[in-house]
């Protein structure tokens, strides 16, 4: 927010699609109460990283927004993955150390979470 921003000041949220250093694709979500100096902000980190701004709908397609719940290590591996499945979770990873990741899809990421810390 710039000198003098009022704290009613409309934010709003920005996605921007572009292409990064070796053609990675790129999203990045944004919330700003200026959208000509982010949408100048975000074209200057992609040419400082060797990439570039795309157009709406460049890279959207290669993406699908999900939800992720992570545990720390410590928690019984079924009964999260219990719980989680029971809730509507898409997926469910458990790494080395522990630690467990639940997928979900983005529109139920509420209703997952709600139902497992009930």
């Amino acid at each position: 927010r710039g000198v003098g921003g009022d704290d009613d000041t409309n934010m709003e949220t920005i996605i921007y699609e572009g292409y990064g250093p070796g053609g990675t694709a790129v999203m990045i979500e944004c919330l700003s109460d200026n959208r000509n100096r982010t949408v100048a902000e975000v074209r200057h980190a992609f040419t400082k990283c060797g990439g570039n701004l795309g157009t709406d709908g460049s890279v959207a397609y290669l993406f699908t927004k999900k939800g992720v719940i992570t545990y720390a290590p410590g928690l019984d591996e079924d009964s999260v993955m219990e719980a989680a499945l029971e809730a509507g979770a898409e997926d469910i990873v458990t790494y080395d150390d522990g630690a467990i990741d639940v997928f979900t899809a983005w529109e139920s990421l509420g209703a997952v979470k709600d139902a497992l810390t009930a």
